[in-house]
């Protein structure tokens, strides 16, 4: 068995229930601790010439390794016959069960980074944190990737539809827009014109002070003073640009437009092209930091998927309201 097959997702199929093992990445810090302790080991005892407390250090330290070996066995238990699903803590103790009805899908989700990995969401929290249901995958392509999609998200589907949990729910059109101005046919993504052109402006003349003799930073040589400079410039230009770019989906010419005040970054799509909605989570030193969401396109002249950014939002509520509403204005 190879490091990497260690990582991968696996699973066991029966006709009532589906258990995934997502967390081998634990097995890997595993492997890669117990590398790292026989050193520390082999250097004790060269140093310290005490095999006794190198025995009990030894011990301490496979225990720590055994720990992370257990706890990537965890489990998520989808049990057809009790209409649950359980994640279990070392495929052992269930810390977490949760009744099919409450389950909405397993979706796809995309990190900052561009891998990916797969997770379940609770209904009353669809774009939230979701449970993870598989290791994650760099490539489209990865093979771990597709028979996971083709085996085992078809059959734990298939025990949420039997105890109802994809049945589709009836929802009323949307009448007053959140996200949206609406005129004649055409809707205009919102956004806060007024913050953006303060903190737009307040980093150019923060710029242009700076550049004056009585500029407030001490700077540490020249190149220090560039990159602040740089980042005050560019960053507020950027801003300001940005609060002026509108997004406009026009349902009579059945197109998607990105517009800047100097046609910089323009963007044009037709719906025809569309394929859906992506949202990324995006997380900063492992906090929480809100979801993207991009509308997708195959481009008609290289065939390939191309994305445009409409909105980062953080509360699961908005995101789903956003995803409603976008849902409804491009299906007229």
């Amino acid at each position: 068995m190879s490091i990497k097959s260690l990582y991968k997702t696996r699973w066991k199929l029966d006709a009532s229930k589906v258990t995934i093992y997502p967390h081998g990445s634990f097995y890997i810090m595993g492997v890669v601790l117990a590398v790292i302790f026989a050193a520390i080991i082999a250097v004790f005892i060269n140093y310290e010439r005490d095999t006794h407390q190198a025995l009990y250090l030894g011990i301490f330290l496979s225990v720590i390794i055994l720990l992370f070996i257990l706890i990537g066995n965890t489990s998520v238990e989808f049990d057809n016959s009790k209409g649950i699903m359980s994640k279990k803590l070392m495929g052992l103790f269930p810390f977490r069960i949760i009744p099919f009805k409450k389950l909405h899908s397993i979706n796809a989700v995309t990190n900052m980074g561009g891998g990916y990995n797969y997770r379940i969401y609770r209904k009353d929290n669809r774009y939230g944190k979701g449970i993870v249901v598989s290791s994650g995958y760099s490539k489209n392509t990865d093979a771990n990737a597709l028979a996971f999609v083709d085996e085992v998200i078809p059959l734990v589907h298939n025990f949420l539809d039997q105890h109802g949990a994809l049945a589709d729910e009836v929802k009323q059109p949307i009448s007053t827009y959140k996200y949206f101005i609406p005129l004649g046919g055409q809707y205009t993504l919102k956004k806060n014109k007024i913050g953006g052109v303060i903190l737009g402006l307040t980093l150019l003349a923060f710029g242009i002070h700076e550049v004056t003799p009585g500029a407030w930073i001490d700077y540490n040589g020249i190149i220090g003073k560039i990159f602040v400079l740089a980042f005050l410039f560019i960053g507020g230009a950027a801003i300001l640009l940005s609060s002026f770019t509108d997004i406009t989906i026009d349902t009579f010419a059945k197109t998607i437009e990105r517009k800047s005040p100097i046609n910089l970054g323009n963007k044009a799509y037709n719906l025809r092209d569309y394929t859906g909605i992506r949202t990324v989570r995006k997380t900063i030193n492992l906090i929480y930091a809100g979801t993207e969401i991009y509308v997708s396109f195959i481009s008609p002249t290289s065939g390939k998927e191309e994305s445009l950014m409409l909105a980062t939002l953080r509360r699961s509520r908005n995101i789903e309201r956003f995803v409603e509403e976008l849902n409804q204005i491009i299906a007229q």
